[in-house]
């Protein structure tokens, strides 16, 4: 099912973008490539970015989301919520982006995992009823 947004989330100020790789919830556990975004108190992805003018894929509102760094490349996202569901996101994008031919404005560099549970926690304080753990990281 496609998430429902209001107008005002999708009409927001993007606050950070760019790729991740996503562990499927499938039993295959596969890591899927997507783009994401961190806005209007939400985390959204698509499966790339030339699609981000449509709805996207998929939605999290970071109200009472649990965030917390696993190593210097992965972190997780705990919905208090709903499904209770635990996503697993990995930064190292870098061969992944290089096969599906995406391009960085930054030259070589996609944005890693300190830069996505900082984005993530600076979105909380709009949004304080998120928490961010891990890495001397604290809301």
């Amino acid at each position: 099912p496609r998430p429902s947004l209001s107008l005002d989330v999708l009409h927001s100020t993007v606050r950070f973008s760019g790729p991740l790789l996503k562990r499927s919830g499938a039993w295959h556990g596969f890591w899927q490539l997507r783009w994401f975004q961190v806005r209007g108190g939400s985390l959204m992805w698509w499966a790339s970015p030339e699609l981000v003018a449509q709805e996207p894929a998929g939605a999290l509102l970071l109200r009472d989301m649990k965030v917390q760094r696993k190593g210097a490349t992965q972190f997780t996202l705990e919905c208090a919520f709903g499904k209770k569901k635990v996503y697993t996101l990995e930064s190292d994008v870098f061969s992944s982006c290089e096969e599906a031919n995406w391009r960085s404005d930054r030259g070589r560099a996609w944005p890693r995992a300190e830069q996505w549970v900082k984005a993530l926690e600076e979105e909380s304080i709009l949004h304080p009823t998120m928490s961010v753990e891990g890495d001397a990281l604290a809301v």
